[in-house]
């Protein structure tokens, strides 16, 4: 069983199940912070406990990950901040890993609502019109 992760923040649609997101906002909640995206951990394996983290962070956002319960995790962030979040949760018994998934959100401009890619994005060179089981797997947006 593989952990799945599903994005939300206020203001926009519900996420979809394991999948990255190009559409978060970066208007001030209040206290010169975005609204709070919500990340929601499915298929804990039994008996693990689930770290979360950003592998990678748009400039100048100091990001804050807090854990509200076992599936549940938030992500803060600076308002007026945007580029992409590389977000891994890896869940663990003991010092072995036993399930990981990396997916990729990304932060609109304030302005143009511009999505930027990550300089670190994962994709497949090989990919084409008709996606295989290996092109899925390598990109982090699915």
């Amino acid at each position: 069983m593989a952990l799945t992760l599903t994005f939300n923040q206020p203001g926009i649609p519900a996420g979809d199940l394991d999948r990255g997101r190009t559409d978060i906002l970066t208007t001030d909640a209040g206290g010169g912070r975005a609204p709070l995206i919500s990340i929601e951990i499915g298929d804990v394996p039994p008996g693990s406990v689930v770290l979360v983290q950003a592998l990678d962070e748009p400039p100048s956002s100091s990001p804050l990950l807090t854990q509200v319960s076992d599936a549940l995790w938030t992500l803060e962030f600076n308002a007026g901040a945007w580029g992409p979040f590389r977000i891994q949760a890896t869940a663990s018994i003991g010092t072995e890993v036993v399930s990981s998934v990396t997916r990729r959100i990304s932060v609109r401009s304030p302005t143009f609502h511009l999505a930027y890619p990550s300089l670190s994005e994962r994709y497949d060179p090989n990919a084409h019109l008709v996606p295989t089981v290996p092109s899925v797997q390598l990109t982090e947006m699915n």
